[in-house]
């Protein structure tokens, strides 16, 4: 397992385009508003080890990161012929 996470950690984007958005939420319970920002975008990677998949098909039902409650965190797995 160490080593195919090693060589995913490896794998370069071909394309990837980033950019920071600020989002926000009123807490009625704290009543008080919160913040939260964090990073939008894409990245197409190379092929990766076929073992890699069902981490990154797991990850994409399961959400990611921060904010996953909101419906923040999503990830799309698919490949480009």
């Amino acid at each position: 397992m160490r080593e195919v996470i090693e060589r995913a950690e490896r794998l370069v984007p071909i394309d990837e385009s980033w950019r920071w958005i600020d989002l926000g939420r009123y807490s009625a319970r704290q009543r008080r508003f919160h913040r939260l920002g964090g990073i939008v975008g894409q990245a197409v990677y190379p092929p990766w080890p076929k073992e890699v998949t069902p981490f990154l098909l797991a990850a994409r039902f399961l959400g990611l990161g921060k904010g996953t409650a909101f419906g923040l965190g999503r990830l799309e797995v698919g490949s480009v012929l």
